[in-house]
């Protein structure tokens, strides 16, 4: 028993970021990749990357850093089903990988829930106050790719296109 506990403990450890406790950046290209071999099912890969944080982190400190993205962590979790892949990746970025029913299903509602989540995360130090800001890319799959590479690249341009309208928009 003591060694399967192990196991599991050092399996979690390889799996997971160490400061928010989502999946890892392997673990997440790993379980969306087996995810996607599935052609008749429908996803949604949201790229969620948030604005000015090496600044927020150097201004504020790196605890209240690794304080932000918990929280941002945890609210993207409640923004998730309990079956989506919540993950880091980079030192500011995160993806969400949802099903969805249709070919756009609730992606736009589960959007909605990340950008707001991203806007209740506030900033508090001893001298002042900030809120916290992002964009969100989104891709479907398969439409706009069936790979996780394809569908971070098409991701990545629309947090390109979310960034020219202000502060935690999403773009398909």
């Amino acid at each position: 028993m003591k060694e399967v506990k192990e196991l599991d403990n050092a399996l979690d450890h390889a799996e997971t970021d160490p400061v928010t406790r989502l999946l890892n950046t392997r673990a997440l290209i790993d379980g969306i990749t087996r995810r996607l071999s599935d052609p008749e099912k429908k996803y949604a890969l949201f790229l969620i990357d948030l604005d000015n944080f090496k600044t927020i982190s150097d201004v504020f400190g790196h605890a209240i850093g690794d304080r932000i993205l918990r929280s941002i962590a945890d609210r993207i979790v409640e923004a998730a089903s309990w079956n989506d892949l919540a993950g880091r990746v980079g030192d500011d970025g995160f993806v969400l990988f949802a099903g969805l029913d249709s070919d756009e299903g609730n992606a736009d509602i589960i959007a909605q829930k990340i950008c707001d989540a991203i806007s209740s995360v506030k900033i508090r130090a001893e001298f002042g106050e900030s809120d916290v800001t992002g964009s969100v890319g989104i891709a479907l799959a398969p439409c706009d790719g069936t790979d996780y590479d394809a569908l971070v690249a098409k991701a990545g341009q629309s947090i390109s296109e979310a960034g020219k309208n202000g502060k935690n928009p999403y773009v398909f």
